[in-house]
Parts: structure tokens; sequence; C-alpha cells
């Protein structure tokens, strides 16, 4: 007889697969409302499968160290979700291939238990499984050196370490060529400024077509007084750069086409530039007329 319940007769309560017996009396009379796997203790509906301090039946308290597993206390196995005790013994049915996913679930020959499902065995050393995958980790860039070690973009996985390819440079962002880069010209993270491209390590500014770099400026070595057919060649005072070349062009002389013309008598400039007189005429201070 069950302490505290000498007045009262035990009453068995068919719960699926398990009976339960419970003393009956004013609060722990059998109710028929309570779900499936539950009895009533107390007043209350209680899942006597998997309560420790109801497990099996009311107030049947599991003793430390054990859980209440189908409506028995059992040992613990462990703190891990696919421990389970099996023949007596605790076992990872995650891995185990002798209890693969469930107790006496035995994995074929040649397979083994990856998180309880029993999957193919990879080839022969060096291949692993990662996931569901078989990899050579000493080149596989998504499971460099170990499973889930991914390398950055444009590494690659040599020897089970990631790298940048030869002639790159492994930046925080990924892998760079320092020689050419704008945003790692010469050391990661060096950025050029936007008119500026980065030539053998250095950012260096980029002229128009028709210009030429001259210290950090974009000048016509044509037409350019301070820099006249080449960098830093300045035309004397009073000199024009006609075609690179420093001229005397002063007043009443012009410059026409990027030559030094005379509008008083030029006939292809009478006057002015490109004021061109007709056949036959002349241009006499600056006026087309009969010769």
């Amino acid at each position: 007889m069950i302490a505290g319940t000498e007045s009262r007769a035990l009453v068995a309560i068919s719960l699926g697969a398990w009976t339960v017996w419970v003393a009956s009396g004013c609060d722990q009379e059998p109710d028929t409302t309570c779900p499936t796997f539950f009895a009533r203790c107390f007043g209350a509906c209680v899942d006597v499968t998997s309560r420790e301090d109801h497990c099996g039946g009311c107030s049947r308290v599991c003793a430390s160290g054990t859980r209440c597993i189908g409506g028995a206390c059992e040992d613990v196995c462990g703190t891990s979700s696919d421990e389970m005790r099996c023949d007596g013994v605790c076992t990872r049915i995650g891995s185990d291939p002798r209890n693969c996913g469930g107790c006496r679930h035995r994995c074929s020959p040649g397979e083994v238990c990856l998180e309880g499902t029993c999957i193919e065995a990879c080839p022969v050393a060096p291949f692993v499984r990662c996931g569901l995958e078989c990899v050579d980790r000493r080149f596989d860039p998504m499971h460099c050196g170990d499973c889930g070690v991914e390398c950055r973009p444009a590494q690659s996985c040599r020897a089970g370490a990631c790298a940048c390819a030869p002639g790159l440079t492994d930046c925080p962002e990924g892998c760079f060529d320092l020689e050419r880069d704008e945003r790692h010209c010469g050391g990661c993270g060096q950025s050029c400024a936007l008119d500026h491209w980065c030539i053998g390590g250095e950012c260096r500014l980029v002229c128009p077509d028709d210009q030429w770099t001259c210290g950090d400026h974009c000048v016509d070595l044509r037409s350019d007084v301070r820099n006249c057919g080449a960098c830093g060649h300045a035309c004397a005072l009073g000199q024009r750069c006609v075609l690179g070349a420093c001229v005397h062009c002063g007043p009443p002389l012009l410059v026409c086409g990027g030559s030094c013309v005379d509008p008083r008598a030029d006939p292809r400039h009478c006057g002015d530039c490109d004021a061109s007189c007709a056949d036959g005429e002349r241009c006499t201070t600056g006026v087309c007329g009969p010769p």
C-alpha cells in the first residue's frame, strides 16, 4: 500500500502503452477529461510520462540523476539531445552507426551515421565528410583545413590554409593587386583620388588624350606657355606657345590655327583669323581688295 493511501483504493488508469496506478480520493479521482498520457493529480492534469514529480503516477518522484521517460525513471545519459539509452548503454543516436536515429537501427556496411541518418561513407583519405559532402580539406575553399572554414573571396585553399593567389596581397576585404588596384594602391586601404590611376603601386593623375601630365596637373604642351613642348619649359615674356614652340607673336600679329600670322597682309586671315579673301584679291592693311 502506498503511504498516505491507507483509506483509499488504488485505481488503474490506462494511458496508451502504460498503465498508471493512482490512489482514489477527493484530489486524485480518475478523470477521463484529461488528454491521453495525462492523469489528474491533485486537481490538475499532468503528463505522467515525462514529469519527474509524477512519473508513472501521482507523486511518484524520480531520484536525482534520473529522468522520467515513458512513465519510468531512467538514468540520465547526458545533456546532449541525441543521447539515448539503448540496451542499457548510453549512446549518441546522431552518430552511432549501431543505433543511428534510434536504438538498434544499424547502418549498412560502408555507411556512416550523420545526424541520425545513415549515409554513404567517404572514399579513402584525405577525403572526409563535412555535412553531406565528402571534401578534401587541403584544397576545398568552403572547408579549408576544417569543416565550415570558408576562404574569403579571391582566396584559394592551399595545404589547408586560405591564401591569396600569387601577385595578390591579403587585405581585410579580400585579395588585391597593390600595383594596380585604385582602392588599395601600394598598400591595403590606400585609395587613389577619382581622377588618378594606380600605376606601379602609385596613384598617378590621368589626363585626357590631348593633354599631358606635368607634376600633378594636366597641360597642353602645344599651347601652355609654362610648359611649352615639355613640362617645365616656359616661354619668355612676350612669347606665345604655338604648336609646342615659343614664338614672338605680339600685336599686330595673331595666332591663327596654331601659326603666327600678320592679319594686315595675310589673304587667309585678312583682318582676323580665317577671314579669307576671294581669289584674285589681296589683303592690304587688313582689307581684301583688287590687286
